[in-house]
């Protein structure tokens, strides 16, 4: 039975993710020329790098074109329409969108000068008269684009999405997949079983997940990304571009809270999922091996926080406990935000702060029973606790199923402790302290 239901899920984001294909969100429609149009940037760092020891080079003359991605993932180019980057790396190539239109969403934009090539994907379909602002073409957006064609290959394209994609990878890691063909597929797969995770988290639970909703949720993704790139095109500092990245990640990792999913069981099953993410990355680089953990790290404090926030809402607790928590979260994604390189002890000490004062504010709400938390939670942590065990059976399988099972008996030996230690006055006080132990100390 729950196999079904896990393959039902699938199917229904599948299936949702094809219908979005046909959506648009921030093409702008000032073209007269008739044809679609791509405007971008092959960022001028890019040549510098490709030059290495030879010394500087330009971003001038590039040769941009579009391509199709085949169903074996390579690509073939639409049409003869091409276009040169000006000294700055920008340019600005017209298409015929009749010519793409068996193409779907997988198209990628590339840029080609002496030997070198830098890709992206389009984030929306091209339509005539109307144009599409990208990002800069960098290591980082090639790299991207090199998994997306991996997934289209393996014919996953309507279950992981270019969001989904752009919210793991950054430069090391795009350094990393840009440059190892094996890396990218190793990554494709690695997002394909993070949404079976999740989809095997919420099956295991009876936690029904509609198409309405898993549709709402691509739409949140895709609108993201698409103001993703608009922001970035038009950025002129890094600022501008971290604030991007912040907003951009905040939006989908809160997609399926504003879809109706559960924030609670959201953020449980995102980390079993995320789990499998960084440990199939264990194949790329150290440095991009940081990268990937900072950036599943933010991305569990954005669904954690959202889930601790809407508990303690609707356990009523005081306006003071609740922007206290507000708070402390602002503070945790702030911290990841800036540690784009962070090891695994420095995220546990990250989310070793926030956990403090929730459990600071967890002991002023449930003052009579203060002592029997701290109790609780000490044992979870301890050497033999319930954490020491989730961790040993991580190590032990990085099979999707194994990881899924590890955390649900997590979460529920957590949810045994607290009934069979702590004497509340209701079974839903008792839920409530149950969900926050659990999510205070998934993070880390």
């Amino acid at each position: 039975m729950k196999s079904k239901q896990i393959r039902n899920l699938v199917l229904v984001l599948a299936t949702a993710m094809l219908s979005f294909a046909c959506s648009d969100f921030t093409t702008s429609s000032d073209n007269s020329s008739g044809n679609a149009t791509v405007n971008g940037q092959v960022e001028k760092s890019e040549a510098n790098k490709a030059a290495g020891s030879r010394g500087h080079a330009s971003v001038e003359g590039a040769t941009v074109t579009v391509a199709r991605i085949t169903t074996d993932g390579s690509l073939e180019s639409i049409g003869n329409a091409q276009a040169k980057t000006n000294a700055q790396g920008e340019f600005s190539l017209e298409v015929d969108a009749n010519a793409a239109t068996n193409a779907s969403e997988k198209i990628i934009v590339r840029a080609e000068k002496s030997g070198q090539q830098w890709k992206a994907f389009l984030y929306d379909k091209l339509q005539n008269g109307s144009s599409i602002e990208l990002k800069p073409l960098t290591v980082e957006s090639t790299g991207e684009a090199n998994v997306y064609q991996e997934v289209v290959a393996n014919d996953e394209s309507g279950l992981v999405s270019k969001a989904d994609i752009e919210a793991y990878i950054d430069a090391e890691a795009g350094t990393a997949i840009k440059e190892n063909g094996e890396a990218a597929s190793a990554f494709a797969e690695a997002l394909v079983e993070e949404a079976h995770a999740r989809a095997r988290y919420f099956a295991d639970q009876g936690i029904e997940v509609t198409e309405e909703q898993l549709e709402e949720i691509k739409d949140v993704k895709a609108e993201a990304l698409a103001n993703l790139n608009a922001s970035l095109y038009a950025s002129s500092s890094q600022s501008a571009r971290a604030e991007a990245y912040g907003t951009f990640i905040s939006t989908i990792a809160s997609a399926h809270v504003e879809a109706g999913v559960d924030a609670d069981a959201y953020a449980k099953a995102k980390k079993a999922a995320n789990t499998l993410v960084v440990e199939k990355a264990a194949e790329l680089s150290d440095a991009a091996q940081s990268e990937i953990r900072a950036k599943a790290a933010l991305l569990v404090a954005v669904a954690v926080d959202n889930a601790v926030q809407a508990r303690m809402k609707a356990a009523e607790a005081a306006d003071a406990s609740v922007q206290a928590a507000v708070d402390a979260g602002m503070e945790l994604r702030s911290a990841l935000r800036t540690k784009t390189m962070a090891g695994a002890s420095e995220v546990k000490s990250l989310f070793a702060a926030y956990n403090q004062t929730i459990m600071d504010l967890l002991k002023q709400e449930f003052s009579a029973s203060s002592e029997t938390i701290v109790s609780i939670n000490s044992e979870v942590n301890g050497t033999a606790g319930a954490k020491a065990t989730l961790e040993s059976n991580i190590e032990a399988s990085a099979d999707t199923e194994a990881i899924v099972e590890a955390y649900t008996t997590f979460y529920s030996t957590v949810e045994s402790l607290v009934d069979n230690l702590l004497t509340l006055s209701s079974d839903a006080e008792a839920e409530v302290v149950a969900d926050l132990l659990i999510l205070i100390n998934i993070g880390n």
